[in-house]
């Protein structure tokens, strides 16, 4: 709206993380049990996830879906009233947003209000760009504060089949990397699903809608329950022989003795969950590692790739090599 503050996304939603908050927005949600085996592919150059026991945690407006953490627009009760309460209301995501990047405007001031009003009766053909950005800001705010890691819930035979083979295509360097298998009864896997922050994705025939008023009240509780809902949402048209589950961290919370960041090769800072620490004894170490019984090369593995084999702290690991039939 002319005049007024266009960019809705706070720009640091999380801050300190309220930990009560967190925990109450996902109160609702039940704790999964994970499948025994979970695989994820690599490419070559991702071997730190096998030797020191990484797992990268991707923003999800990085993944491959551009739908990611987003949701369709009911425009059905779009209307000046429902406007009205979007930037009134003193909790509303919008004058929650507007607070975090505007901090000289006096929200509580007759001067602002009386513009939205204006605003809202004079410009009803930017109705949808305000519903839009509001929805577009979850995915921002999970492009900063989310970290995601990604692992398919296959039984080993559809791993050896099609689906197997055609993730080795899509995640798998086209059959030039490698793939962990990652014990699903591990301790590490039960506290990561005792967390809530670890489970499956729900596949959907038709895409998640809202309307404006979902935006109308808005809180840390009600944040950290939105992310994990639109987390899990995903087409099942598009994407259901992935037999995705997901391990998603808000990165403010992951204690620092777990959290490695990195600078990949375009400048950007990558960010990883360590499943053991180098620095504990060995006995330890192996504990953890025992997390990945199996590694898998694709059937273009190089040699340089190959001599990864052996030990990893301490826990023999399988390499198997997979061809297509």
């Amino acid at each position: 709206m002319d005049g007024q503050p266009s960019d809705i996304s706070p720009s640091d939603p999380l801050g300190e993380v309220d930990i009560r908050a967190l925990r109450d927005g996902l109160a609702e949600f039940p704790i999964h049990k994970p499948p025994l085996l979970l695989y994820r592919f690599f490419s070559a150059r991702a071997i730190s996830s096998l030797t020191e026991g990484l797992l990268k945690l991707t923003p999800p407006i990085q993944f491959n879906d551009p739908f990611e953490v987003w949701a369709g627009l009911s425009e059905e009760k779009l209307t000046e009233e429902s406007m009205m309460r979007s930037v009134l209301a003193p909790c509303s995501l919008f004058r929650l947003a507007v607070r975090a990047n505007y901090p000289g405007y006096d929200l509580q001031g007759v001067d602002f209000d009386r513009q939205m009003t204006n605003a809202v009766k004079q410009k009803p053909e930017f109705y949808r760009t305000h519903f839009k950005s509001l929805v577009d800001s979850i995915a921002s705010s999970c492009a900063n504060d989310i970290g995601v890691s990604c692992f398919s819930g296959f039984s080993p035979e559809e791993f050896a089949g099609e689906q197997g083979i055609h993730h080795w295509s899509m995640y798998g360097d086209n059959h030039a990397g490698f793939a962990l298998a990652y014990d699903g009864e591990h301790p590490q896997f039960h506290g990561f699903a005792y967390t809530k922050w670890f489970f499956p994705i729900e596949y959907v025939d038709r895409r998640y809608i809202v309307d404006l008023a979902y935006f109308d009240v808005w809180n840390d509780r009600k944040m950290w329950r939105t992310f994990r809902h639109w987390l899990a949402l995903k087409s099942r048209r598009a994407w259901e022989h992935e037999k995705e589950w997901r391990l998603a961290f808000p990165l403010k919370a992951v204690p620092d003795h777990l959290f490695v960041q990195q600078q990949g090769p375009d400048g950007r800072i990558l960010f990883f969950l360590r499943l053991w620490e180098n620095a504990k004894p060995d006995a330890e170490r192996t504990a953890h590692a025992s997390i990945i019984p199996s590694v898998f090369l694709g059937t273009r593995a190089t040699p340089e790739l190959t001599s990864h084999g052996g030990v990893v702290r301490g826990q023999t690991l399988h390499f198997v090599l997979v061809r297509e039939s």
